[in-house]
């Protein structure tokens, strides 16, 4: 019997429910995951952290450069979960994915290509092209 903890085994209601979720995952939304758990990998060893969760002292609440050669493979796996994404028409997700990379890239001093990322996440929120051109429209 679970305690008012959620610590034991779930009610049947909430199973079921919880079942019909994981079935209903998307593969753009595990690809997001994927993505994320590897950008905390790697912000957590660029701020002087180790991959176990040992953290060294941090300046606490800047935003330290990241170096383009340790982020570029997760650059990649965002670009692959964007095409994915388009592909598959889940606009929420390529919003997101698109916001996350255009934040790793502006890390990385990559100004132009956060920027495109970004406005790219613009076009798709409101759904048409050329947003940030003529938003006074």
């Amino acid at each position: 019997r679970a305690s008012k903890y959620g610590d034991g085994k779930p009610a049947l209601p909430v199973a079921k429910r919880f079942a019909e979720l994981e079935r209903s995952r998307s593969e753009c939304s595990d690809s997001l995951d994927r993505c994320r758990r590897k950008r905390h990998e790697v912000l957590l060893l660029s701020s002087g952290g180790t991959a176990n969760g040992e953290q060294t002292v941090v300046q606490s609440g800047a935003l330290l450069p990241l170096d383009i050669d340790e982020v570029r493979p997760l650059l990649a796996a965002y670009a692959d979960c964007v095409a994915l994404c388009r592909a598959k028409k889940e606009d929420g997700l390529l919003v997101s994915a698109l916001r996350e990379m255009g934040t790793l890239q502006l890390r990385c001093g990559l100004l132009s290509k956060a920027a495109e990322s970004w406005r790219f996440a613009l076009d798709s929120t409101f759904g048409e092209f050329g947003v940030v051109g003529h938003w006074r429209e």
